[in-house]
């Protein structure tokens, strides 16, 4: 099984645009303070998969980043991906910043149509508040996603 890498996740985007606001991301996350054990960014399977992204290292992941068909960033959130956080009241705020309602299937949008500090805003309050009760320390490794019950680190 192939997976993505950040590097090749960058790579395979169409515009610089996207790349840019990608890059800005990851690097958000790399100088967040890391409160759990998780790895930041979970790698999912090429070419179809996409990067879920726990902003503090935590268990659920708020949020997954992937590719569209004309190679759009599209970000996503997981309110009904994870057993434990499926359609978690944390998952609120962030819904009503996509024009979604977290009791309803999640759909992906672009990336570039959210103004990144608002963005940012709400991924990192839903990390806290989703892995708050939880798991608050992230040490659950038993992480299921419910689309296709395979569970990961």
């Amino acid at each position: 099984m192939v997976r993505w890498t950040v590097e090749t996740f960058l790579a395979a985007l169409a515009s610089d645009d996207d790349r840019a606001r990608a890059t800005e991301l990851f690097k958000r996350v790399e100088d967040l303070e890391q409160l759990g054990e998780k790895e930041p960014f979970y790698c999912g399977e090429f070419p179809g998969g996409g990067i879920y992204i726990s902003p503090h290292g935590l268990s659920y992941a708020p949020i997954w980043l992937s590719i569209n068909t004309q190679q759009k960033l599209m970000v996503t959130a997981s309110w009904n991906w994870f057993a434990d956080v499926r359609h978690h009241e944390g998952f609120a705020p962030l819904a009503q910043l996509m024009g979604l309602d977290h009791n309803e299937p999640p759909k992906g949008r672009q990336l570039a149509s959210f103004d990144p500090e608002d963005l940012w805003a709400a991924i990192v309050a839903c990390d806290l508040a989703i892995n708050r009760e939880s798991d608050p320390l992230g040490g659950n490794d038993e992480r299921r996603d419910l689309r296709t019950g395979a569970t990961g680190e």
